[in-house]
């Protein structure tokens, strides 16, 4: 649903000691804990010494109170929480107010309908009346505790911020946030499950199509922001574009992608606080205002002309092949899209290209390719940028392929480092059916679906004697061995180290001089790289060949080498031979000789 956003404000305590609020019982009652009370306490101290002697008009921002207005009392939607707790700091600071001549709002629950009555005088004795006094009381409490800890003139300065007018300076502001009586429920419903509309990203959409923001002959800007917006979100949220710029661990942060955008123009950094993107545009909004001569009238597209520029320079990159593939592998290992932008500082594409890799360069400077082994923790990180690297490296350097390597694909399928050759032989098998169903399927073609196995082997045992007319003898052997483990469900876990330590010895081919040396290693997703991922080399060969046929992504230079592509000499495919691991590392070598250490 559409929310109307023409009425979100930062309005200051003041304006709201007069008001009459009421907390419908569709609310949960209040349930802050002192911990939580003394934290804020804390917040707006902290706030108040930090600003101590700043002559500016400077605020601490409370989150958002979400209201509507119906028969002169404003129904609290979301919110309550803050606005009992900043009650209750007034309730204990009510003889200080009465010497500032300083009132406070009205509060009422409306399923306690005493509250408004307690609230006024908070007390012991009629704490336990009911849950919702119990916490009241007991926030009561640490607001005591939390000044009777402190120089008596604190009392003075936490209340003169708490309700200082904008004209009086330093105070304190919720983002007031108004919505119709009819939208209430909705709005409501969105709140706990977990979809509040009240991001940075729609405070911020707030402020640019405020009303007073345009003038009668300039409602065509609004309508042709609003629907700019609303396309910026539409290209971010395309999965290629959104996870070429963002990575899987936080994606999921951002119900609103744009508000991706926004936050990488406000500079947010992960210790920022939550609203931090909304107060950076109210201010430069603000201070774009203040700043214009008298008489001149506030235009806000020149805040949207910055938004709307800074898009289409991520646009830029993702649609020029080049740019996508060398940005997309910088933001796939750690930098930032803000490292990307400082690089770019104007530069024309082709001095742009070239610093972009020369800092790619720069995670390689202490690489030294034929020492890298799987064994050292240390070593797998630089592993899967080589890898990464070697196939976005391996895409540009075909001139005529028009192929993007899908960053979508490669974060959200887990894409990680496997071993060609088995690690190990067969120590970790788990999914123990499924390994031998696939060395069935690899010997004598036949395919045995899993979800027709019961306890026992009987469809596959109608077709045994004939399978074995057209087997070798050491097939034979290998199947017979293979029964007997489908047979088993007590003694199957020796029998499976048994036959996999016999098929590693038959089938390993020669191997390499060290099997987590990164000839022997590419890029898996985690589907082909199932439990038992030490499979031998054919049957693995085998599963990517029907993933590539099933539409399903695979690496090229993955592909390349299960195929068999790098080697000099076709040879058996049984077999990943150490000619094959050679010529492997000399193309990787190849490729990434720009990279690399000499």
């Amino acid at each position: 649903m559409n929310f109307d956003t023409q009425n979100i404000l930062l309005k200051p305590i003041s304006e709201i000691l007069d008001y009459k609020f009421f907390v419908p019982s569709y609310q949960r009652g209040y349930r802050w804990s002192g911990v939580e009370v003394i934290a804020l306490l804390d917040d707006i101290y902290e706030f108040i010494l930090e600003n101590d002697k700043s002559d500016k008009n400077v605020f601490y921002c409370l989150q958002p109170l979400i209201v509507y207005l119906d028969n002169g009392k404003y129904y609290v939607i979301d919110g309550q929480q803050r606005l009992t707790t900043i009650y209750i700091i007034l309730t204990y600071l009510k003889d200080v107010a009465a010497i500032f001549g300083k009132g406070k709002y009205e509060l009422t629950y409306e399923t306690r309908p005493d509250s408004e009555e307690y609230l006024r005088k908070i007390e012991e004795k009629s704490s336990n009346d009911n849950v919702d006094y119990f916490h009241i009381y007991k926030a009561y409490e640490a607001v005591e505790e939390w000044f009777a800890n402190r120089d008596g003139l604190i009392k003075a300065k936490i209340l003169t911020t708490l309700t200082s007018s904008n004209e009086e300076g330093k105070n304190v502001k919720f983002i007031w946030y108004e919505v119709n009586s009819n939208q209430a429920v909705d709005v409501f419903t969105r709140i706990n499950i977990g979809k509040i509309p009240l991001t940075n990203a729609e405070l911020i959409k707030a402020l640019l199509v405020k009303e007073k923001n345009f003038t009668e002959n300039s409602i065509a800007k609004k309508i042709a922001i609003a629907s700019e917006w609303d396309e910026i979100e539409k290209k971010l949220s395309d999965p290629t574009f959104w996870y070429f710029l963002s990575n899987l661990d936080h994606s999921k942060n951002y119900d609103n992608k744009i508000e991706y955008l926004l936050d990488i123009i406000a500079d947010k950094k992960k210790d920022s606080e939550k609203l931090h993107t909304f107060f950076y545009f109210n201010n430069l909004i603000n201070t774009t205002k203040k700043a214009l001569k008298e008489g001149n009238h506030f235009d806000i597209d020149n805040v949207w002309l910055l938004i709307k520029d800074k898009f289409q320079i991520l646009e830029e990159w993702y649609n020029n092949h080049i740019l996508y593939h060398f940005i997309g592998y910088l933001l796939s290992t750690g930098s930032s899209i803000r490292d990307i932008l400082e690089i770019s500082n104007g530069d024309n594409k082709d001095i742009f290209i070239e610093k972009i890799k020369t800092k790619i360069k720069t995670q390689f400077s202490n690489v030294n390719l034929d020492e890298l082994t799987f064994e050292k923790s240390k070593d797998k990180k630089n592993i899967k940028k080589v890898l990464l690297l070697l196939n976005i490296e391996t895409i540009l350097q075909s001139k005529k392929s028009h192929v993007r390597f899908p960053f979508d694909k490669y974060k959200t399928e887990n894409w990680d480092i496997e071993h060609i050759n088995p690690q190990n032989p067969f120590d970790k098998i788990d999914s123990y059916v499924e390994w031998c169903l696939d060395l069935i399927e690899f010997i004598t073609g036949y395919k045995v679906d899993i979800q027709s196995l019961d306890n026992n082997t009987d469809e596959f045992n109608d077709y045994y004697e004939d399978l074995c007319n057209s087997l070798e003898a050491d097939e034979i052997e290998i199947i017979d061995a293979v029964v007997d483990i489908l047979n088993d469900n007590i003694d199957f876990k020796a029998k499976v180290e048994e036959l996999s330590l016999k098929l590693y010895k038959k089938y390993k081919g020669n191997e390499s001089e060290s099997n987590d040396h990164i000839s022997n290693l590419t890029l898996l997703d985690s589907v082909t790289n199932r439990s038992y991922g030490n499979s031998l080399f054919p049957i693995k060969r085998n599963t990517i060949i029907k993933n590539d046929s099933a539409g399903v992504f695979i690496p090229i230079c993955t592909k390349n080498v299960f195929l068999k592509y790098y080697s000099k000499k076709f040879s058996d495919v049984m077999y990943w031979k150490e000619s094959d691991a050679k010529a492997y590392f000399e193309n990787i070598t190849s490729i990434l000789s720009y990279y690399l250490k000499k």
